[in-house]
């Protein structure tokens, strides 16, 4: 009886991920999977992965093979997201029916499918909706565990899967460890040894990505994480999973947190024992894989961003959206449920029709960018050269000690590293000066040819590392 909803939930989470897929371009994060993990050969790809990533291997080897056949566009590519997020909404109504009832899963399935949040990891070439659903298919076989006493080959799929996530992301861990720890305090005497042996195939896991972890945690790339004062990434979870990506740009975000809010207070007031029990254990969860990476923030080793935390969305939401299906929800739960569905969906289309709440256009500014007819230097006061290089342009990291050439470009992002208004070598003059969404590309020209160094322009600029390259005709 409740296939019919949930087949609808699914085909709702592939309208809302499939259709838009190139809709915005490629942001930077994107624009590196594509230019610098993505190689002609898996061995190639892989090797690049210590020096280029910080997130482990499987999401670039099931990338490369998915773009042999689909290319790396942004229809090809993302579109092993987006089917990996469609798929995570079946696994959101079992982990719900399991742990509370059939109409908390329908009722859990169906934020999984609309959630603004949600449908921007599933349309971004990155690691995320792998992670996010792993994370899931982990967390129903940890409470199918549970129920049945631990059985074997319950626990076996529980640890491959466990083990898939740690291969996604490293953040994978404290979802995986609760999990581990909670199976063997429960399991019965009688199956402790199996658990622990599924508890020690997914440690030996992470012990074998140790290596790799350490060798990308010494490249720097995670600094960025502590310029962001970490009360404004506490933030952003509940503004994230009640708005979407935009919430900055959504004044009406509380008002989901509000529906979410009225759940938890259903949940309490008419949920059975064992429907409240089973919300508690997915919150419980929830709440300890983001306190102990928040308890290791406070304690120096800061890399706490809810972006690393997506392993956590489909428990919270599990737990968070439990209170709308119980028994005793009545009409009350049914209203408020639709409401907050139809408010995503509504977000959805906000962020779909309005460009300023997209991804950086660097599509757009590619194009205003246009071919050089000489050679000259661009240089990104924000990011670095990978999106242009996603969209056809042909640069050479190496210009130093300086070259000659007649123009100089800036390109930056108006928030995040705007150009500045003077030309940063002497000689050149403004030539031309345009802003793309949220991109602005500053041209500036100099007859005769002057010389332009990367260790001057980094010096002025306060540029990333790479972010100064020289463009050919």
């Amino acid at each position: 009886m409740l296939a019919a909803p949930l087949l609808a939930l699914c085909a709702l989470a592939a309208l809302l991920r499939f259709p838009t897929l190139d809709l915005q371009s490629f942001w930077f994060d994107e624009a590196v999977t594509v230019v610098d993990d993505l190689r002609p050969s898996l061995a190639a790809t892989l090797a690049r992965l210590p020096s280029q990533e910080l997130a482990p291997p499987l999401y670039f080897v099931l990338a490369w093979a998915w773009s042999r056949p689909f290319g790396t566009g942004e229809v090809g590519l993302r579109s092993l997201s987006a089917l990996i997020g469609t798929l995570t909404v079946p696994v959101a109504y079992a982990a719900g029916a399991q742990l509370v009832s059939r109409r908390s899963g329908l009722a859990a399935a169906a934020l999984v499918a609309v959630s603004p949040l949600l449908v921007y990891y599933s349309q971004e070439a990155r690691p995320y909706a792998l992670v996010i659903l792993l994370g899931g298919v982990s967390f129903l076989l940890f409470t199918r565990a549970l129920e049945a006493g631990a059985r074997g080959r319950t626990l076996a799929g529980w640890a491959i899967v466990s083990a898939l996530a740690l291969a996604t992301h490293y953040f994978a861990a404290f979802l995986v460890a609760p999990e581990a720890l909670w199976l063997l305090a429960r399991s019965p005497r009688g199956r402790r040894a199996g658990a622990a042996l599924a508890v020690a195939l997914v440690g030996a896991t992470g012990f074998a990505l140790l290596p790799l972890a350490l060798t990308q945690l010494a490249s720097g790339g995670a600094t960025w994480i502590g310029r962001i004062p970490l009360s404004a990434r506490l933030l952003d979870f509940p503004e994230k999973y009640s708005a979407g990506w935009q919430s900055a740009e959504n004044p009406a975000w509380p008002l989901p947190a509000l529906l979410l809010a009225l759940s938890l207070a259903l949940l309490a007031a008419r949920g059975d024992s064992r429907e409240r029990r089973g919300a508690a254990l997915a919150l419980l969860l929830a709440a300890a894989t983001l306190l102990v990476p928040l308890a290791l923030a406070f304690g120096g080793l800061d890399f706490f961003t809810f972006r690393h935390l997506m392993v956590v969305a489909v428990p919270l939401i599990v737990g968070l959206a439990a209170g709308f299906g119980v028994r005793r929800a009545g009409r009350v739960g049914s209203v408020a449920l639709a409401a907050l569905c139809l408010g995503s969906v509504a977000v959805n289309a906000l962020v779909f029709a309005t460009p300023r709440l997209q991804r950086d256009d660097w599509r757009a500014a590619s194009a205003v960018l246009g071919r050089p007819s000489a050679p000259r230097v661009l240089a990104f006061t924000s990011f670095s050269r990978e999106p242009v290089q996603a969209y056809g342009h042909r640069v050479e990291e190496a210009i130093a000690p300086a070259v000659r050439v007649s123009e100089l470009v800036l390109i930056g992002n108006t928030v995040a590293g705007a150009p500045p208004p003077r030309p940063p070598v002497p000689g050149f003059r403004l030539f031309d000066r345009r802003t793309v969404q949220k991109l602005t590309v500053v041209r500036y020209r100099s007859d005769p040819p002057r010389p332009v160094g990367e260790a001057a322009l980094v010096e002025e600029l306060g540029l990333f590392p790479h972010a100064v390259v020289l463009e050919r005709p």
